[in-house]
């Protein structure tokens, strides 16, 4: 089972970030209920606006995801230059290779790319499903599944394995540090986070290939 966001004031959210700055890697399936700008995973502050995060870009960027990291208010981002498909399962991975490197993936590539240097700072938070700016917002609406972090900078071919249904155990399993696969419980069964479902509900899972 996935966890189901309505897209209002559903998220999960863990009081300590298992990453905290580059190089990093985020990933998660997803399935988009509505045309959204909606977070699927952001490494966030409790109280300002710094984040890395991986989301689906809605109303103003087309039917695209994205790798964006703020700092001061300021985000600096890579689109995907391909269209995800509402009500199917997709593959989102963001990788922040150092601070003027940030690289997005969907369903395993094209691979995209922005270059503004861009240093978030504070990062105490992990969430699934929305993120922190002035406020939290930025709620998700739809399906997130095996959302997973690592302190490394994937390889394309490691993003496309993981788009392919292999699990994240799998893949550089020495720089996993979060990995929730959110199958009927929201736990990070790699680093221990805990992590507090706020409206959230079990849901359909995509097959994955432990």
């Amino acid at each position: 089972m996935a966890y189901s966001f309505d897209g209002v004031d559903d998220y999960i959210e863990g009081a300590t970030a298992p990453v905290t700055a580059v190089p990093l890697t985020m990933a998660s399936w997803f399935r988009v209920n509505v045309d959204q700008v909606g977070v699927t995973i952001a490494l966030d502050t409790a109280a300002s606006n710094s984040q890395f995060q991986a989301y689906v870009r809605g109303s103003v960027g087309g039917t695209r995801v994205a790798a964006g990291s703020v700092e001061s208010g300021t985000n600096s981002f890579a689109s995907s230059s391909t269209s995800y498909t509402p009500s199917v399962w997709g593959h989102m991975a963001a990788v922040f290779t150092s601070a003027t490197s940030r690289d997005i993936y969907l369903d395993g590539g094209p691979i995209e790319s922005n270059a503004t240097s861009s240093t978030p700072t504070g990062i105490n938070r992990v969430r699934i499903g929305a993120r922190f700016s002035t406020s939290l917002g930025s709620f998700f609406s739809g399906l997130i599944a095996e959302t997973a972090i690592w302190n490394a900078a994937l390889t394309g071919s490691e993003i496309a394995s993981l788009a392919k249904g292999i699990s994240p155990r799998r893949i550089r399993p020495g720089s996993l540090r979060f990995y929730a696969p959110l199958v009927r419980e929201a736990i990070d069964i790699v680093g221990g986070v805990a992590l507090t479902v706020n409206g959230a509900v079990a849901a359909d899972h995509p097959r994955i290939f432990s």
